[in-house]
């Protein structure tokens, strides 16, 4: 199901009727549950408590209107974190307290329901870090440009793609922690493109070649939402640290994986065939 604004996703509400009814025409179909998308990134606990209870409201009326049996409702979830100033956490016990209230209000006309909650970002957000080298340190008019290894092509998210004000992640240098923050700098990756920053007029101490950049809260919307293929760069390694041990779960791989998949093609002389698909 789709929230109650215009999008691309999902089932309106007053088309749901109307999918159920051909859902039991159908032979080798059948409806279990409820999943409803509410957005991304909240982080007003009263507004996750809302679409809470509103998303348990509709799953009823469903339920009663049509004599579904659902098995599970999945109120989507969408809790943030703050990545920017002047941000704040999202207040899960504030949130539990309310929403366990409404659950067991629900849970006596939905007995044999199970109620979902996606915890995604919120869980996986702070437990990552982008960590890239700093290749080199340049002065241009007057504004100081941190240039490293990987940019947007390993970490999109960071870059503020897609956004209409662009705000920066968390940046540290993490092997100078304990210095000063005394320097503004733009952080910038290795792509051809200004769309490839990382940190704009973020404060950080004194930066030197060999230096490690590190992106905080990076556990989410990292590798997988990012253009990896760009400009044929190498992937980003995974590491997991586990109990103070460190372990590679993904290789950043060779330079000749940049070609896997692709077939050489011989052209007859006098002939050529083009498929469009």
């Amino acid at each position: 199901m789709g929230g109650a604004t215009p999008r691309q996703f999902g089932i309106d509400e007053e088309e749901a009727a109307g999918v159920i009814e051909r859902a039991r025409s159908l032979e080798w179909v059948s409806i279990v549950g409820l999943h409803v998308y509410v957005g991304t990134r909240i982080l007003d606990w009263h507004v996750a408590v809302r679409n809470t209870r509103e998303i348990l409201e509709m799953a009823r009326r469903m339920s009663d209107t049509s004599g579904l049996d659902l098995g599970f409702v999945d109120v989507g979830g969408g809790f943030g974190v703050p990545y920017y100033p002047n941000e704040t956490d999202f207040d899960l016990e504030a949130y539990t307290a309310e929403a366990l209230e409404i659950f067991r209000t629900h849970r006596v006309s939905m007995p044999k329901t199970a109620f979902i909650i996606e915890l995604g970002r919120f869980l996986t957000a702070v437990s990552g870090v982008y960590i890239t080298c700093v290749r080199y340190v340049k002065q241009s008019c007057g504004q100081k440009y941190v240039l490293v290894s990987g940019g947007m092509n390993h970490h999109r998210a960071a870059t503020g793609a897609g956004a209409l004000v662009k705000h920066s992640f968390l940046v540290e240098v993490l092997n100078k922690m304990d210095w000063p923050k005394n320097e503004s700098a733009f952080v910038c990756g290795p792509l051809c493109t200004p769309a490839d920053t990382l940190a704009r007029g973020g404060m950080l101490l004194s930066v030197a070649p060999g230096d490690l950049i590190g992106i905080l809260k990076s556990g989410a919307y990292g590798f997988t939402a990012s253009p990896l293929a760009f400009i044929s760069h190498a992937w980003p390694k995974e590491v997991m640290v586990y109990k103070g041990r460190h372990y590679l779960v993904r290789d950043s791989g060779e330079g000749h994986d940049v070609l896997r998949g692709q077939e050489l093609v011989t052209f007859e002389a006098d002939s050529v065939t083009v498929g469009v698909a």
